[in-house]
């Protein structure tokens, strides 16, 4: 790769000290990389026990030549073979969905706003979450009609809510600093919400978008997609760690 002034590792070998790169790249249901950590010691650990021993010696570079490379063929979550209706017909599309991390101004944590990447025909690529939703039917999600108070949310039944369709709610306040919810659904400012008249509608995904949708069966949700992460209502498993501010 060409030299980044601007990185750590690139500099140390500029002042003259060798490095090694471990590239870690990521491992489903582990976003702050801990097993990988431990991947990379017994890496590093077996390392040097191989030029200790000089068993690196039997093992052929043609093996390393063997790792695949470097691709962006991995999402956060893929949701395949999605049926969509637009202006009355259907269309059948897979979604790239990756989460973005946002830090605070002070660095001391962050939140994080999932985006439609990719859609299309993604059958090369790959997901650490995989949903066919090929049995499914799709449905955009809706907000919750009433306004709530912002000091009564801890008695708001959020997964009750998202399992009748709706993935935001109208709150009837919310200060302008604030960027996120930690409720697990989305958040509306009532001063914000504006009616748009469309003469055509829009086809519900686009790259760079929210996605907030829901997978049906039977008239029931089984997924549901709140700004991006999945609560897998049949198993309970409630994975939406924060909503959005719309």
């Amino acid at each position: 790769d060409d030299f980044e002034p601007r990185a750590f590792g690139d500099n140390i070998q500029k002042w003259g000290t060798g490095t090694i790169l471990v590239e870690s790249g990521g491992y489903p249901g582990d976003p702050e990389k801990q097993y990988i950590r431990k991947l990379n010691y017994v890496a590093l650990l077996t390392a040097l026990k191989s030029i200790a021993d000089k068993s690196y010696q039997k093992v052929s570079v043609n093996e390393y030549e063997k790792i695949p490379r470097n691709d962006r063929k991995l999402f956060d979550l893929k949701i395949e073979n999605l049926k969509v209706n637009y202006l009355g017909n259907f269309y059948t599309v897979d979604l790239g969905i990756n989460m973005v991390e946002k830090d605070f101004e002070n660095h001391t944590d962050f939140y994080r706003i999932g985006k439609i990447v990719d859609q299309g025909d993604l059958s090369t690529y790959y997901g650490y979450r995989t949903i066919d939703a090929k049995d499914f039917e799709f449905k955009s999600g809706k907000t919750y009609p009433k306004i709530l108070d912002k000091n009564n949310l801890d008695k708001t039944d959020f997964e009750a809510l998202i399992r009748e369709g709706y993935t935001s709610v109208a709150i009837d306040s919310i200060p302008d600093e604030t960027l996120f919810t930690h409720y697990p659904i989305n958040f509306v400012d009532i001063r914000k919400m504006q009616i748009k008249r469309k003469y055509k509608p829009e086809f519900p995904f686009k790259p760079g978008s929210n996605p907030n949708f829901l997978l049906y069966k039977n008239g029931k949700v089984v997924f549901a997609v709140v700004n991006g992460f999945v609560y897998d209502v049949l198993s309970n498993k409630n994975g939406i760690r924060n909503g959005t501010i719309r």
